[in-house]
């Protein structure tokens, strides 16, 4: 199987895009956690038949709220190959890029750009790409990057310098 990894800054709402790309692509799997206001994530699964490789092709779809107007989005696309050597004819690449080219002609921008074509388990994402978890300062447990105070143990988190 053939992964394929886009991610970046969508400048808008997380409500926005959220809405945008669950009903573009969201046609397996679209639920959001947590509150308004407050750090949230949202995950869009989604597949669509290639008839170049025969199959169905699969993306993800990860959304996190940064700040009110910015988003940041990870999008994982996989697909099965065709033939003994199991070649995808970039199926799963033509699938990242229709998320991407769905938010660019809708109007979205998309900074920090990052992309890794073969993406596999062990591929570190880009530089600049922010995680989704950190670990808290008191209790150790992985939260959200963007909380204030730990949903565990209720510590205040330290801001990072970057």
């Amino acid at each position: 199987m053939t992964s394929h990894y886009l991610s970046g800054i969508v400048k808008s709402s997380f409500e926005t895009v959220f809405e945008a790309v669950g009903k573009a692509f969201g046609n397996v799997y679209i639920n959001k956690f947590g509150e308004t206001g407050k750090s949230r994530i949202g995950l869009v699964l989604g597949e669509e038949f290639f008839l170049r490789v025969s199959s169905d092709v699969a993306v993800l779809i990860i959304l996190n709220e940064l700040s009110p107007d910015e988003t940041n989005i990870e999008v994982i696309s996989c697909a099965g190959g065709k033939g003994v050597f199991s070649i995808s004819y970039a199926a799963h690449k033509a699938y990242v890029h229709d998320v991407r080219n769905f938010l660019t002609n809708s109007g979205f921008k998309i900074d920090s750009e990052k992309e890794i074509p073969h993406f596999e388990r062990y591929t570190t994402p880009p530089a600049g790409v922010k995680p989704f978890l950190k670990k808290c300062v008191e209790c150790g447990e992985e939260i959200p990057v963007a909380s204030e105070e730990c949903p565990y143990c209720g510590a205040k988190q330290k801001e990072k310098e970057e």
